[in-house]
Parts: structure tokens; C-alpha cells; sequence
């Protein structure tokens, strides 16, 4: 990230540290949208369905997929340059303590198993 204030570094570094640990990803950057998958990945978050009306959407898609085979590859980018606004930090705690509870429930992550071909995330 360039560019962007200390206060958005924080909150993405934070939201990538705090989802690492509460949904047992391994991503480095959980918060980019920069993000790439194969038809049978989308095919199979779409069918778990997407809850998260906010920017958490992209942060809930990388959850399913954790126990794939995926890659992470290091991009430099801009921040928008609006700030994060206080419903869009409510959303995603919702959001977090909502992929929790189906960790816990063992209802999080696609199992590669349900995939025809390669599954990359």
C-alpha cells in the first residue's frame, strides 16, 4: 500500500492480523480486492452465498476458501482515498464474529473435495 494514511495501514494490517487469527486464514493481506479464482471456486463460494453487504465481502470469499491450494503474489497498490467509515468497521466485526461461529460449527471453508479441477485461490 502507498500512499495511504497511517490510520488506513492500520486498519488493514489489523483486519488482516485479527481475521488471520479469529477464521485460521494465512493470508498476508486479507482487506485487498485484488483477488483472483477459478469458475469452480466462485461456483462454489456463490452456492455458500455471500452475507457481507460492505467491502467484508471480499475478506468473507477469501475465508471459504482457506483449506484450498492458493497463492498469494505481492502487488504495490493505491488506497481509495476515502476514509473507512465507522458502519463499514461495524459490518466487518459482524461479518467476523459471523465466519467465526461457522468455523466453530465446521461450516466455514469450501472442502476441496467439492471441486472439479484446479481450485486456486
Amino acid at each position: 500500500m502507498v500512499d495511504s494514511s497511517a490510520s488506513r495501514r492500520f486498519i488493514s494490517l489489523g483486519g488482516t492480523l485479527l481475521s488471520n487469527i479469529i477464521l485460521g486464514t494465512k493470508l498476508t493481506d486479507m482487506t485487498s480486492g485484488f483477488q483472483l479464482f477459478t469458475r469452480p471456486v466462485i461456483m462454489n463460494i456463490l452456492a455458500k452465498g455471500i452475507r457481507s453487504k460492505g467491502p467484508f465481502f471480499q475478506t468473507e470469499m477469501k475465508a471459504y476458501c482457506k483449506a484450498l491450494d492458493y497463492e498469494e503474489v505481492p502487488i504495490t497498490y493505491r488506497t481509495a482515498s476515502h476514509a473507512v467509515k465507522l458502519p463499514a468497521l461495524l459490518e466487518s466485526f459482524d461479518g467476523l464474529t459471523r465466519l467465526f461461529l461457522a468455523r466453530l460449527r465446521g461450516q466455514l471453508e469450501i472442502q476441496p473435495s467439492k471441486l472439479s479441477g484446479d481450485a486456486a485461490l
